[in-house]
């Protein structure tokens, strides 16, 4: 008669030396928690080293084990979002570079075409009157500048237009306009 070791799970009988249960797959042997040994899971004791098994031992393994698996899935999500927060961020800073590349050349345009308008009304004004009319445009500008608040103002009266606020907006830019060329108009 064959000799046997009962599996914990579904009962059924398996040869001695067997890991694993034929039937249900459960593990039949475990770890000695104290020397490493080799025990059948059914037995309290380690027969090497007399330590206890019990099922309290047997499932503090399983948690240390899967600890150990979930550590490992852990970092392996982090290494894997850690390159995926790096490349996002080296595309916005790309992406920041080339728009401060775009800009700062199409402010290079506007600030030419500003010269060349300067040097025209310099033409048609003449050198002579170049501090007058600096002058001139310097307190229109504060004028706009000006109007433009009081417009906003007004338009948080009890009637409330919205674009009356629009309006003193662009009379402001274009104040500020008025007195950047004016700075031009006098160098």
């Amino acid at each position: 008669m064959k000799q046997g070791i009962s599996c914990p799970k579904c009962g059924a009988s398996n040869t001695i030396g067997y890991q694993f249960c034929g039937v249900c797959g459960e593990g039949l042997q475990t770890t000695c928690p104290v020397c490493d040994g080799i025990v059948e899971s059914t037995f309290r004791f380690c027969p090497s080293c007399g330590a206890g098994i019990g099922w309290g031992m047997r499932l503090l393994r399983d948690m240390q084990s899967q600890l150990a698996q979930t550590e490992e899935v852990l970092r392996k999500m982090i290494t894997q979002y850690s390159s995926d927060i790096q490349s996002q961020i080296a595309q916005t800073k790309d992406g920041l570079e080339s728009m401060e590349t775009q800009y700062s050349s199409e402010i290079k345009s506007q600030s030419a075409l500003l010269n060349q308008a300067v040097s025209g009304i310099f033409k048609l004004v003449g050198e002579k009157h170049r501090g007058s009319m600096s002058k001139a445009l310097n307190k229109g500008g504060t004028g706009l500048v000006g109007l433009g608040l009081g417009v906003i103002v007004l338009s948080y009266t009890p009637a409330n237009l919205p674009n009356l606020a629009a309006i003193g907006v662009i009379v402001i830019a274009s104040g500020f306009l008025l007195q950047i060329i004016s700075s031009f108009v006098k160098s």
